[in-house]
């Protein structure tokens, strides 16, 4: 593309994007590394948070502003109504994934205060609810075409199809609900999403060809906050390391299953590892649900990864639930630790990885890929550093972020970002 700097770009991030220490943050920040290569970057953050949040997620944003929406963010609610809600929800998309008009407002005069020539959604959600593109005048002054891109990440029906199986392990119901539920919510998912310039999705498998829609693929990619050149092979350490949130629910089903099925085995075989649990939330109401925690180090949340996986002989993958890519497996592989994985967790990677580390759906495997690997140091370190250099190949954030800021560039009118929107048809 000739055109290599825009007048500016929005970013719409909610409050689920923000935490940096999250594998949502991380991924809201690569979006704001790639816009930021292009131009001007202003964040609109949706939900509860404060401009002082947003500054600190988004320090190099030129302007941010913060709009509350309850279509997007709803407010917290007991569990009764929580379950009302979702029922309708499921049942009835549009109620989901309807329009915000304060959100749109709020969004149409950022863009028009700030002359954005593209605005870039983290989760469809998101997009459906600001209601872009509008067919007038943004913000009833200037009538202009504004490409408007969508990260979609994690499909929100592959979340639900999971999230059913992992609890109705029953194939018909599993059937019915996908051909009479999910099916509703997919096809409203693509006729919005169509509206939109550009749609990404975090892996290959995920993509929905939609008509008149660009796609690509944006992989996840490791955090900026790491320093894996200090860190010693995978040899020198000799615990089990889980990085994850507990505010993700396959996290704290995915642990709950390796607690419950898993470690005992290993601990009995290994009494002198220990694992490690490391990420932002309540991991320590695990106490309160009567598993066996000996030999686990609640460490929550961290600054720096470089210390927990210095300890590591190895990460473990264990969620059950598919969707989009796992940015903790990438994130192992950066450190040159192994994985031992569910077919869920390796999901999005092709079969890169099925030859490399060891993948078991059930407790016997998946107790038995970890002790293969506490007991031969010398194949860890190997296996560590094949991963290593499939990252680096594969996954290398600064490629990633050039991908996305072509895309962007794609899509934005050669003319001038005045045009009117009759000019931009013609």
């Amino acid at each position: 593309m000739e055109r290599q700097h825009l007048s500016g770009i929005v970013l719409v991030v909610p409050a689920i994007g923000l935490d940096p220490r999250t594998g949502g943050g991380q991924r809201s920040r690569l979006f704001a590394e790639a816009a930021g290569q292009l131009g001007s970057v202003s964040v609109l953050g949706v939900g509860d948070m404060s401009d002082a949040d947003l500054r600190a997620a988004f320090p190099e944003a030129d302007r941010v502003a913060v709009v509350r929406s309850d279509r997007v963010a709803p407010p917290m609610r007991g569990p009764i109504r929580k379950t009302l809600d979702l029922m309708h929800e499921l049942l009835v998309p549009r109620v989901r994934y309807g329009i915000d008009p304060t959100l749109q407002e709020s969004l149409c005069r950022l863009v028009d205060e700030t002359g954005a020539e593209a605005v870039l959604n983290r989760y469809a959600r998101v997009f459906l609810a600001t209601g872009l593109p509008v067919a007038g005048p943004i913000s009833g002054n200037v009538e202009r075409k504004v490409p408007v891109l969508v990260d979609v990440d994690d499909r929100d029906d592959q979340r639900l199809a999971s999230a059913f199986a992992s609890r109705i392990r029953v194939p018909f119901l599993q059937g019915l609900f996908d051909s009479i539920v999910l099916a509703r919510h997919r096809a409203h998912l693509k006729r919005g999403l169509a509206r939109a310039d550009h749609v990404w999705f975090a892996a290959s498998e995920d993509i929905w060809q939609l008509p008149g829609t660009a796609t690509s693929v944006a992989p996840n990619v490791a955090s900026l906050a790491f320093g894996a050149g200090g860190v010693p092979g995978a040899a020198s350490g000799n615990d089990l390391l889980f990085v994850g949130s507990h505010a993700h629910r396959p996290n704290r089903d995915g642990m709950r299953w390796f607690l419950e099925t898993c470690w005992k085995p290993i601990r009995a075989a290994f009494p002198r590892t220990r694992l490690r649990l490391v990420g932002v939330g309540a991991w320590e109401s695990l106490r309160d649900e009567g598993l066996d925690l000996e030999g686990v180090d609640i460490v929550g949340a961290v600054e720096v990864l470089d210390p927990e996986y210095a300890r590591a002989r190895l990460a473990i993958c264990p969620m059950r639930e598919a969707s989009g890519s796992k940015v903790k497996l990438i994130e192992a592989a950066a450190y040159a630790r192994p994985v031992v994985s569910t077919p869920e967790s390796v999901r999005g990677f092709g079969a890169d990885l099925a030859p490399i580390i060891p993948v078991a759906d059930d407790p016997t495997g998946f107790v038995a890929g970890c002790c293969h690997l506490l007991e031969r140091p010398e194949e860890a370190e190997a296996i560590g550093q094949t991963l290593k250099a499939w990252q680096e190949r594969t996954f290398a954030r600064s490629s990633v972020i050039r991908g996305i800021a072509q895309d962007i560039l794609c899509r934005v009118p050669a003319l001038s970002p005045r045009q009117t929107m009759a000019e931009g048809a013609a």
